[in-house]
């Protein structure tokens, strides 16, 4: 959280306690105000004070009840509204927060983790070609692929988003400039029925990789890891609207 947002949150916090304690304290002040009046009034009026005087008193004693009354509901309506304030703004910030989060993982800037696919792509003989992993990472998306990484046995991976791009380099591929040599495995994050089916439809990405003379192997898990991430970058020229 940015230092502007603690400062806003901690001013709400400090605002709702002055407002509740401002209401307690008129609640204990117009309390003690008619008792004390009270006290007074039987002192010093009630004692020789005619029928007439009595209504009057009991008329401003009443008209002071509703009007101090009147003060403390209107002090709980603000209460509740500063409470309603700091719900909407408590709200907001975790759905910005939340909203910051799903772009981050979309920009591959942090990890995650969910259930999703594991999928092993080897061959004895012939690589997969940059084309067949495009094809690949297009029909994942298709099928709401929401993370993806590709690594090899040597440990090297690449977080995999919309501007990646795979090229031929020697025995292996060049992902966003890592190299990886097979056999490739890429973890992928979403529903894993939904897209294991998608790539195992008749002439889909399976039969493909099996037409070339490669293996494929996809198996779907309660949760896999995509732990491989890309530093942000900054936009040179384009702004946010308002």
């Amino acid at each position: 959280m940015s230092e502007s947002n603690e400062s806003e949150a901690a001013h709400t916090k400090r605002r709702n306690a002055i407002a509740g304690a401002l209401t307690a304290l008129m609640v204990g002040i117009s309390g003690f105000a008619l008792a004390a009046q009270l006290s007074r009034d039987e002192d010093k009026e009630f004692s020789a004070a005619r029928e007439p005087d009595l209504v009057q008193i009991l008329d401003s004693l009443d008209a002071r009840r509703e009007r101090i009354r009147a003060e403390i509901e209107d002090l709980q309506e603000r209460q509740r509204a500063l409470d309603s304030d700091t719900q909407g703004s408590e709200a907001a910030l975790e759905e910005a927060e939340k909203r910051a989060g799903d772009l981050a993982i979309l920009a591959g800037t942090v990890g995650a983790k969910g259930p999703g696919l594991s999928i092993v792509i080897e061959s004895d003989t012939k690589h997969p070609t940059p084309e067949l992993l495009v094809d690949t990472v297009a029909e994942l998306r298709g099928a709401g692929a929401e993370a993806m990484q590709i690594s090899d046995n040597n440990g090297a991976s690449a977080r995999i988003v919309t501007s990646t791009y795979f090229a031929a380099v020697g025995e292996g591929l060049d992902v966003d400039g890592i190299t990886l040599s097979g056999p490739y495995t890429l973890t992928v994050i979403g529903d894993p029925p939904t897209m294991q089916a998608a790539l195992s439809i008749p002439g889909g990405i399976v039969d493909t990789v099996r037409r070339g003379g490669s293996k494929i192997s996809i198996d779907a898990h309660d949760e896999v890891n995509v732990s491989a991430t890309r530093p942000p970058t900054h936009p040179s020229h384009a702004q946010p609207t308002d």
